[in-house]
């Protein structure tokens, strides 16, 4: 039997090289690897209700959330996201130049594997998200300026800082008053 050389050809490591160093390919397989770890950068309770869309020329991480509420929380703890986040940009050699997150990019998935086509995939968005608007909420003035008096103490925080914590602890009681309201009227 004749051997045969195949010398002519390259190996197929060598070819997937060459394809994967065409640089919107390499930055689009490192910027999905980005986000395949954004569950582990921001923790189970934001995972579902949060997803890392694209990075922009800027180097803006760009997030949609499910809500206004999410915005606000996660605009607390950018800071704590970008610091957990560092390992994993670095690895992948992304710059990730600030992140912003919006609720009005938001956008719910439809279960592909439910008999009913009109079904929510429960597992990217708390079903009570969707009705939730902070608008609606009234709270009482009581509750309100307890709120500020006991927000303002806190002199490690500056007066940004302050402003968000209050925002994120406002948006979250309106939320529990939500779910309250709701579950009394199911």
């Amino acid at each position: 039997m004749k051997k045969i050389l195949y010398s002519g050809l390259d190996n197929i490591g060598d070819v997937v090289n060459s394809i994967v160093k065409r640089t919107d390919l390499q930055n689009g397989i490192q910027k999905s690897m980005l986000f395949k770890f954004w569950g582990k950068i921001v923790g189970k309770k934001f995972e579902k209700i949060t997803r890392p869309v694209s990075i922009n020329n800027n180097g803006e991480l760009i997030v949609a959330c499910a809500n206004s509420m999410v915005t606000s929380e996660l605009l607390l703890f950018k800071t704590d996201i970008q610091k957990k986040m560092l390992p994993y940009t670095k690895s992948l050699d992304i710059n990730i130049s600030d992140i912003v997150f919006s609720h009005k990019i938001w956008k719910e998935e439809k279960n592909e594997n439910s008999e009913n086509p009109e079904n929510i995939n429960t597992r990217q968005v708390s079903p009570h998200y969707n009705d939730f608007n902070p608008d609606e909420i009234e709270l009482d003035e009581a509750e309100l300026s307890l709120l500020k008096a006991s927000v303002n103490k806190n002199t490690f925080a500056t007066a940004e800082q302050r402003k968000k914590m209050l925002t994120a602890i406002i948006n979250d009681l309106k939320y529990q008053k939500f779910l309250k309201n709701h579950k009394n009227n199911s």
